[in-house]
C-alpha cells in the first residue's frame, strides 16, 4: 500500500481472516509494522489493541431477569473492564442465593431459539459471594458482543439449574464532573 504524505488517516481492511487470526486479534497478540522510506526512513512497530475506552461494563443481577423468573430475593452485581493486555477483567458479587452456586456463566446471544451460547463459566473463581479474575480466551465475537451490550451473566444454583439470577452487561461511560468527582453515567 502506498501512502501520500498529506493523508491524515491510514485505513486498512484485512479480508478473510482465519479463526486463529481473529483469536490473536481479540487477545492482542498481533502487531503491525509500518516502514517509512525516503530521506527520513523509519520503522514503526506496535501491538494491535482492542479499542480502549473510558467505559466500565456492569450488570445488575436479579431473579426477575433470570430465564425462568425467580423471586428468592437473591441479587448481585458484575463489573467488567478490558485490561491493558486485552484480557476481560471481572468482579462478580452475589448474595442471598437460595442454594449453593453451581455455575456463573457469561453468555452470548442465543444460537437458536432456546439455545444460549455460553462463553465461559467463572464458578472456579467463586468464593464467599465473590468471583474475581481475568478471562484471556475471548475471541472477536465476544469482544464485539461486550462493546455492543450483548453479553449476559447468569448464576445457577442447585435449586435453579437454569439460573437463579441473571443480568445484561451494559457499558457505562466514565466521566468526571466539575468538582473532580468520578461518576458513571449510562450510555
Amino acid at each position: 500500500m502506498q501512502i501520500i504524505p498529506q493523508q491524515a488517516t491510514i485505513r486498512f481492511r484485512w479480508e478473510a481472516m482465519t479463526n486463529q487470526e481473529l483469536r490473536w486479534l481479540a487477545r492482542q497478540q498481533l502487531s503491525l509494522s509500518v516502514n517509512v522510506q525516503g530521506a527520513l526512513a523509519e520503522t514503526f512497530n506496535g501491538i494491535i489493541k482492542i479499542k480502549q475506552t473510558c467505559t466500565a461494563f456492569r450488570a445488575a443481577l436479579s431473579g426477575g431477569d433470570a430465564l425462568i423468573s425467580s423471586s428468592t430475593g437473591a441479587g448481585g452485581t458484575a463489573d467488567f473492564s478490558i485490561g491493558d493486555n486485552g484480557a476481560l477483567l471481572y468482579r462478580i458479587h452475589i448474595m442471598g442465593m437460595s442454594s449453593p452456586v453451581t455455575a456463573i456463566t457469561i453468555e452470548g446471544e442465543t444460537i437458536k431459539q432456546g439455545q444460549i451460547r455460553i462463553v465461559s463459566n467463572f464458578v472456579r473463581s467463586y468464593s464467599d459471594g465473590w468471583a474475581e479474575g481475568a478471562f484471556h480466551k475471548q475471541n472477536t465475537k465476544e469482544v464485539e458482543a461486550l462493546l455492543s451490550n450483548k453479553l449476559f451473566i447468569n448464576v445457577a444454583t442447585e435449586r435453579f439449574s437454569d439460573g437463579e439470577i441473571r443480568g445484561q452487561v451494559v457499558g457505562e461511560m466514565f466521566q468526571e464532573d466539575r468538582s473532580g468527582e468520578s461518576n458513571f453515567y449510562g450510555i
